[in-house]
């Protein structure tokens, strides 16, 4: 019996199947924080936020907003926890 693995419309092969499950999760992961800040402005310098994202996998990753000022960080945060 033959078992093929596909994520995201792509074949897993060579036996990656975890790496390849925990790549499409941050990529995910980083989709969806990045959505969640898409459409904050800072309401006095009219900029938008940016996530930077440092690491390479869901256990090392840290996420660091950069912002024009405190206050479209602030923004940024409370988009960021908003379910």
């Amino acid at each position: 019996m033959k078992i093929r693995f596909k994520l995201n419309g792509q074949e897993v092969k060579g036996g990656n199947l975890q790496a390849s499950i925990e790549e499409v999760a941050f990529h995910q992961a980083k989709e969806q924080l990045s959505a969640r800040i898409a459409s904050v402005r800072c309401p006095e310098h009219n900029r938008a936020p940016r996530l930077k994202f440092e690491g390479n996998s869901l256990n090392t990753v840290k996420v660091r907003i950069q912002s024009c000022c405190k206050r479209s960080r602030n923004h940024a945060l409370a988009a960021l926890e908003r379910k």
